[in-house]
């Protein structure tokens, strides 16, 4: 189903809840559902939503996040008294990245455990860029954020701009060919499974050796398969964090 046209899945306990845009949806996607529910015995219901500013309700309910004592990230609105290490800016939009997932968070847990002083490093799959500006507060420079969604990489600007993080070169796009072989001693990618293993030559390429590669964006189930697949691209495991399922993956370039 993930090729039908829909913008976000949910789980429930009865199941999951999807939205789609109602113009975006053709005869073929009914004929799929229609098809797929002759071969597959599952019920479903549909509720058409009023037009509302989605963007601004989900902004309105945005926590700030306190990762340890190591970093909190923030909307510019919040005023926090918390103590951390880091603290970083974020303008609460709809690109992925607000240390609201589970993903987001074990990669700054990971970022802990890595030297970061001095260092090259790559953010793909940047989102908000809260990872390269992480990076640049731990003393990365220079650092590059990488992302191909367009409105993610005008958020991913504008929090640049509030945290004062101008070492960031940010491109908008999905591709790594354009960078020269082994230049980066720290990558960070939280994207998905497949995404990842479909660029796991192009992060060796592009990885100094000895230099540090940290994954998220999988679950559980699937660790097997990224250790194999970076092992095989000439990555050796180094560490692993967990959380509700989710991994988050760092290897060393062999």
């Amino acid at each position: 189903m993930i090729d039908l046209p829909f913008t976000a899945f949910e789980e429930v306990e009865e199941g999951f809840v999807t939205a789609v845009q109602e113009a975006d949806w053709k005869v073929k996607d009914q004929e799929f559902i229609d098809q797929l529910q002759r071969n597959v015995h599952f019920n479903y219901s549909v509720v058409k939503e009023e037009p509302q500013n989605w963007n601004a309700i989900w902004e309105s309910g945005f926590k700030e996040i306190i990762i340890d004592s190591f970093c909190t990230i923030r909307a510019p609105f919040h005023k926090t008294s918390a103590e951390s290490t880091y603290e970083i800016v974020i303008e609460p939009r709809m690109a992925f990245g607000t240390g609201h997932h589970e993903t987001t968070r074990l990669m700054v847990r990971s970022m802990q455990k890595i030297s970061l002083i001095g260092k090259q490093a790559l953010d793909f799959g940047s989102g908000s860029g809260i990872l390269a500006i992480l990076a640049v507060k731990m003393g990365a420079n220079p650092v590059f954020a990488v992302e191909s969604d367009e409105q993610a990489v005008v958020n991913l600007l504008e929090n640049i701009r509030y945290n004062n993080t101008d070492e960031i070169t940010a491109r908008c796009n999905d591709q790594l060919v354009d960078f020269p072989t082994t230049i980066f001693d720290v990558v960070l990618a939280n994207i998905t499974r497949n995404v990842l293993m479909d660029h796991a030559n192009e992060l060796r390429r592009i990885t100094k050796k000895n230099g540090t590669l940290t994954l998220s964006g999988f679950l559980s189930k699937d660790h097997d398969v990224i250790l194999q697949t970076f092992k095989q691209a000439d990555f050796e495991p180094i560490f692993f964090l967990e959380e509700n399922d989710w991994i988050a993956q760092t290897f060393k370039k062999l």
